[in-house]
């Protein structure tokens, strides 16, 4: 004999939950020069762009795109670079709400048959339902990386990367790290 389990109205939400966020991933975006030759370009500085606020975040993305350039066989050189790199980062708030909603109801019956030949049916009905909209603030990232020529300054390449941001420090660390290599995993572009 199969028996089902009936979940409880927690334990729906906390299904939905898990699948809402398991379906949230980051989304990246590249867009390039498709004339530049990219294989000119061996040294980069950094130059000016938009750091995030908290510097322990900033050194974190800063490390995060040395990673990528170096892993890529670039070199970090503030004598005559190739190229600059810059990133801008920044944050929104949005309020979302989750909705969660209970319901009773009772439909229609069937009365007994009255005597021997008559028959009899009764239709009534009782219906309760109460719902509640908890508002919840989701902080939604973007990170934009820029890679400019050093002479002349043209804009070669530029990954965006946007993502719902954690909380918690190291969660937030492993996203940038994430994001920056899913935006550095086809850099350097192919030449045409």
């Amino acid at each position: 004999m199969k028996t089902r389990k009936i979940l409880r109205g927690t334990e729906v939400l906390g299904l939905f939950l898990v699948l809402a966020l398991t379906g949230c991933t980051s989304k990246v975006y590249i867009d390039y020069d498709n004339q530049a030759d990219f294989s000119k370009y061996r040294t980069y500085a950094w130059g000016e762009g938009t750091s995030a606020k908290n510097p322990l975040m900033d050194r974190r993305i800063v490390s995060a795109i040395d990673e990528q350039l170096v892993g890529k066989e670039f070199q970090k050189s503030d004598v005559s670079p190739d190229m600059f790199v810059s990133y801008h980062v920044a944050t929104t708030k949005e309020v979302s709400y989750t909705t969660t909603s209970y319901g009773y109801g009772y439909g229609p019956s069937w009365g007994a048959s009255y005597g021997r030949y008559g028959g009899g049916m009764g239709m009534w009905g009782v219906g309760l339902s109460t719902g509640t909209a908890t508002p919840v603030t989701v902080v939604k990232g973007t990170l934009v990386v820029d890679i400019y020529g050093a002479e002349p300054k043209l804009l070669l390449w530029r990954g965006t990367g946007n993502d719902t941001v954690h909380a918690d420090p190291e969660k937030v660390e492993s996203q940038i790290r994430d994001v920056i290599t899913e935006m550095f995993a086809k850099f350097p572009p192919p030449a045409n």
